[in-house]
């Protein structure tokens, strides 16, 4: 997807720059770092309207991606 596309954005995790599809949260590579159950409590918090349980979920999935890889 090209960077200035108008159904994208970047990735959730800071300093990644992939434009990825606006219905995603980040880019493959990272999605497949966050452990399985923040991937279920992010989906949850999405289909519930992605009010304040969306919001902790999707922290928590970025910072066990930035531990991951700043370990």
């Amino acid at each position: 997807m090209p960077s200035g596309s108008l159904y994208g954005h970047k990735c959730a995790v800071p300093d990644c720059n992939k434009v990825i599809d606006s219905k995603l949260l980040m880019c493959l590579r990272h999605w497949r770092q966050v452990p399985a159950d923040l991937k279920v409590a992010v989906w949850r918090g999405y289909r519930a309207g992605m009010g304040p349980e969306y919001d902790v979920a999707v922290a928590a999935a970025v910072d066990a991606v930035l531990e991951r890889n700043h370990a």
